[in-house]
C-alpha cells in the first residue's frame, strides 16, 4: 500500500512537469500586431494609383520581447501573394507580389515574431482598392460639369444610356 502511495506521489510532479513544459514550449508571442496601412494611410483606401503600395504597421506589447524581429505579409483578393518569413524589425514592407490590376480590390494581414522567437496571430484584415492605372482603363469617361448658376436647385445629370459594370461617383462642394 505504502508502495502505491509513493508511486502515486511521484507521478503527480511529473504529470505537472510535463504539463507545464508544453504550456511553454507553446508560447504566446509578447507582440501584436495592429494599425495596418497602406501608404501611409490609416483608412481602407479606394483608387490607389502606387503598383507597388508600402504596406505597414503598429505593434502592441510590453517586456523585453516585444519587438519585431521578422514579419509575414498575406494578400488575398483579386491578387494572391505571402512574403514567407521575411527577418526584420522594420514595420513596413513594399507590396511585391503579381502586378495589381486597375481595379483590384486587395486585402491583407500581417504577423511578426517577437524577441523569442514566437509568432503573433494574424492581425485583423484591412483592405484597399487600386485605381485605373492606365489611360485606357478610363475609357469614354469625361468629367462631368455643372450647368451654369443658379445653383440652388437640384442637379440633374444626363449620362446616356450606357452599360456600366462599375460606377463610382466623388461628389465634393466647394464654399
Amino acid at each position: 500500500m505504502l508502495h502505491r502511495w509513493i508511486r502515486a506521489g511521484m507521478a503527480a510532479p511529473l504529470v505537472c512537469a510535463l504539463a507545464l513544459g508544453a504550456a511553454t514550449s507553446a508560447r504566446a508571442a509578447t507582440v501584436s500586431v495592429r494599425g495596418l496601412r497602406i501608404d501611409n494611410r490609416a483608412d481602407q483606401p479606394l483608387g490607389v494609383d502606387d503598383p507597388s503600395p508600402t504596406l505597414s504597421w503598429k505593434l502592441s506589447g510590453s517586456g523585453d520581447a516585444a519587438r519585431q524581429t521578422a514579419y509575414e505579409v498575406r494578400v488575398t483578393g483579386d491578387a494572391t501573394w505571402d512574403s514567407g518569413r521575411v527577418a526584420g524589425s522594420a514595420p513596413q514592407t513594399a507590396y511585391a507580389g503579381p502586378p495589381l490590376a486597375s481595379r483590384a480590390h486587395v486585402a491583407w494581414q500581417v504577423r511578426v515574431w517577437d524577441g523569442n522567437g514566437d509568432a503573433s496571430d494574424w492581425s485583423a484584415p484591412a483592405s484597399f482598392e487600386m485605381g485605373l492605372l492606365a489611360p485606357s482603363d478610363w475609357g469614354a469617361a469625361k468629367w462631368i460639369q455643372l450647368p451654369p448658376p443658379p445653383l440652388n436647385r437640384g442637379v440633374v445629370i444626363d449620362v446616356g444610356d450606357q452599360d456600366a459594370r462599375y460606377l463610382r461617383l466623388d461628389v465634393t462642394k466647394l464654399g
